[in-house]
């Protein structure tokens, strides 16, 4: 996991600089959480009034890191009755920057998932950003870990979708609030092993099925743990209601605020 304590950022810098070089050896970087002046941590905060309250929270979040660093198309989740935290890290997201994926020196898009943690260590209030949602166990240890990430950018994916939607097996259908989630399984060279949908709405509909043929002949960067490319899971939501084609309309483009969270 690739964490970083708001309040405790020096102890981390050199296990995540040597995790970076021994990723650049194999060509493969995966998108990181720096610590510069503008970085994506540079920006996250404890929100004050949870801060006074001493109000913890996780807050699941999945975006694409595009090749200037900066991320798109955000969705971010967890519980109803933590708003403030979700603004806190939605500003911090679109605020600042992450050090971009490199394929070969390359500077690629990538979507990843992360988990912020706000959370209090006695009086001392800590923001800790994950970039992994699917290995619970990881999160919950503060394990140096990175999840694998998928080679694609959201508006590639999306497209993909479409197209698997026209499939003579898989079909749009009707529903309440249609998504899925999928969890990858991806081995330490970056290719995907296994994909599974855990959860969809509704249960034993389209929303899943085509979700799964979509992940087929996807690639990633593996994942990372202790600086070295290992096997590891990859979760992804897709909220049908809010996907939306990234080449129909006015207001599609590189940037869909449609898109984004929005409470």
């Amino acid at each position: 996991m690739k964490t970083l304590l708001r309040y405790a950022l020096l102890p981390l810098v050199l296990p995540l600089a040597h995790a970076s070089i021994v990723l650049a050896d194999s060509g493969l970087h995966p998108a990181m959480i720096t610590n510069g002046s503008d970085s994506v941590a540079a920006y996250l905060h404890y929100p004050k009034k949870a801060k006074a309250a001493k109000e913890a929270a996780v807050i699941p979040f999945y975006c694409e890191v595009k090749a200037d660093g900066r991320a798109a198309h955000l969705m971010l989740y967890g519980a109803d009755d933590k708003t403030q935290f979700r603004l806190a890290l939605d500003q911090a997201l679109r605020t600042g920057r992450f050090q971009p994926a490199t394929v070969g020196g390359k500077a690629v898009p990538v979507m990843i998932g992360g988990t912020a943690i706000f959370i209090f260590r006695g009086d001392q209030p800590v923001v800790a950003v994950a970039l992994s949602t699917a290995d619970t166990a990881k999160l919950a240890s503060f394990a140096n870990y990175i999840q694998p990430q998928m080679l694609t950018s959201s508006a590639d994916f999306r497209r993909k979708i479409r197209k698997v939607s026209f499939d003579t097996d898989l079909h749009w259908g009707a529903g309440v609030h249609p998504s899925a989630i999928a969890v990858a399984d991806v081995d330490a060279q970056g290719n995907m092993t296994n994909v599974k949908i855990t959860k969809e709405s509704p249960a034993k509909g389209w929303c899943g099925p085509v979700l799964a043929k979509t992940f087929n002949g996807e690639k990633f960067i593996p994942a990372m743990e202790n600086g070295k490319s290992v096997s590891g899971q990859f979760e992804l939501i897709v909220n049908y209601e809010k996907m939306f084609n990234p080449d129909f309309g006015a207001v599609t483009g590189s940037h869909i605020s449609r898109d984004d969270w929005d409470d």
